[in-house]
């Protein structure tokens, strides 16, 4: 809501408690006039500093601060300027409102304005003071204001009395600039009997019923009337009870129009016929059933193909309600009965099957992607978690440096390069794999999709954890053995050495050998 031309302050004499003013009051409380002069409210630093100011309802507890605006503040005070001819002593503005709540106070009547400021009081020296040094805090709307009835937001009709101010407080609806402010000739002269009653609109006596129903539900009629959605609501309820009363049950407002009894009558009708089914031969499905073995069709179908069957039967009866007072046998009776026990019986079991695998389901929680690294890296540094693979539990052995040749490869346990295992990570220490996995967790941890997440933290615990094909230590050991076995039947020894040959020689030919000894 904009308010155009609203006086927010006005020059002259006011009336203040001493007590308000920081007056003297060693004597008791008394009144004093204060007097605010032109010089001060039109003051170019006092104008300003209503710019921009908030709009309160009532005046807050406190001065409006950045801390509590947003408690306070229902609107914006702009464009303030002195009046002109005879509002030359008015101090104006234009009041932008936001609040949906204070709209509806103004337009039902709450339209004066006190401004909130702060200022000096100097004493006059007779007994009373003047105001000095204005500076504006806020613009509060209120019912009665201090400068008086001509600091007001001024209605669009000027006309509107008393009567009409107190008939809008009481029903919540503001006088419009269309409505009438007595009733209008030929119409009831009681407001209850109005839809409207503080516009005299949308009569609502038994002879004006049915057309302020059909007026009331034309399209735009709100928005013609510039009423609110609430005030809308107000007079639609009121019009939708008097029909209740004067024409026969089942009026009610909802979504802006009053639906009648006719408007209900039309929806079921065109609900029944969307629902209408065509006619179908009766116990099809029945008599087929019977025919074929119930026991045996409940035994042996599906538990979706029992209940599409028993649907099937259940339609056909309803198709021909009087085919089983009529014509059904109490053979039909009994088959059915006995296929309704079947499927109620195969039913219960699979819905128990299911709760079952929901229970399992909410009981297994899949573990995350930084979950299964941390297992990983548990089980490499606690071997005796991880279960033993075939080649771990093999003898250790020392391999002779006399067997590693730098001949013909074939002639020694090491394999040749070409096919020695290429996967880096699977001959790792298993320092540097716990290490390796560590390092990439937080890489796979800040992949944003749990599925690729826990794929990539898979393939890289397979990657640096998992083990070749074939253990390249016991290929070794198995190259050693060969090898040993064709030089002990190659090279069978045809003397024997003297184990002190070495040391007879050392005598002979090493001049610091009994030095050493010594």
């Amino acid at each position: 809501m904009v308010a155009h031309n609203v006086p927010i302050a006005r020059t002259g004499w006011y009336e203040y408690w001493a007590s308000e003013i920081g007056a003297d009051t060693s004597n008791g409380d008394r009144v004093v006039k204060v007097y605010r002069s032109p010089e001060e409210v039109f003051a170019p630093a006092a104008m300003a500093s209503f710019e921009g100011k908030p709009v309160t309802d009532d005046h807050p507890p406190s001065v409006v601060t950045p801390e509590n605006a947003h408690l306070y503040a229902k609107g914006a005070v702009q464009n303030v300027r002195r009046g002109s001819g005879e509002n030359s002593d008015l101090l104006l503005a234009d009041l932008v409102i936001y609040d949906e709540q204070l709209i509806q106070e103004i337009r039902a009547g709450k339209r004066e304005v006190s401004a909130g400021y702060e200022c000096d009081y100097v004493d006059n020296g007779d007994g009373t003071y003047s105001q000095r040094n204005i500076v504006g805090n806020h613009v509060a709307v209120v019912y009665a204001g201090r400068a008086g009835d001509r600091v007001r937001i001024l209605d669009q009709k000027p006309d509107v009395d008393d009567e009409t101010t107190e008939a809008s407080r009481k029903y919540g609806i503001a006088p419009k600039s269309d409505g009438h402010r007595s009733p209008p000739k030929g119409y009831p002269e009681d407001r209850e009997k109005y839809g409207d009653p503080v516009n005299y609109k949308y009569p609502i006596d038994r002879e004006h019923i049915e057309p302020a129903v059909q007026y009331f539900n034309r399209a735009g009629q709100r928005e013609d009337g510039e009423y609110t959605p609430e005030e809308w609501s107000i007079i639609g309820k009121r019009i939708a009870s008097a029909a209740n009363r004067l024409l026969s049950e089942g009026y009610e407002y909802k979504d802006g129009k009053i639906i009648t009894p006719n408007d209900k009558k039309e929806a079921q009708d065109r609900m029944s016929t969307k629902l209408k089914l065509p006619a179908r031969k009766r116990s099809r499905v029945t008599d087929f059933l019977a025919a074929m073995g119930l026991k045996h069709f409940a035994q042996d179908a599906e538990p979706e193909d029992i209940m599409e069957a028993v649907d099937a039967m259940a339609e056909e009866k309803a198709e021909d309600p009087a085919a089983t007072n009529d014509e059904d046998t109490p053979e039909d009776v009994k088959a059915i009965e006995e296929l309704k026990s079947q499927f109620e019986q195969r039913f219960a079991a699979l819905e128990e099957m299911l709760k079952q695998a929901l229970a399992k389901d909410e009981n297994t929680e899949e573990k995350s992607a930084e979950e299964l690294i941390d297992d990983a890296i548990a089980q490499m540094e606690d071997p005796e978690d991880t279960p033993p693979r075939e080649d771990e539990n093999e003898e250790s052995h020392t391999i002779d440096p006399e067997m590693i040749q730098d001949g013909n490869p074939d002639e020694g346990p090491v394999a040749p390069k070409e096919d020695r295992p290429q996967n880096g990570f699977a001959t790792l220490d298993t320092a540097y794999k716990i290490a390796a996995l560590r390092a990439i967790k937080p890489i796979i941890a800040a992949i944003p999709d749990p599925a690729e997440r826990k794929r990539a933290a898979d393939a890289a615990i397979k990657a640096i954890k998992g083990k070749p094909k074939t253990n390249t230590y016991a290929q070794i050991e198995r190259a050693r053995k060969r090898a040993a076995q064709d030089a002990a039947q190659k090279q069978a020894p045809s003397f024997a050495v003297d184990p002190n040959l070495g040391r007879e020689w050392a005598k002979k030919y090493n001049p610091h050998y009994k030095n050493r000894a010594q």
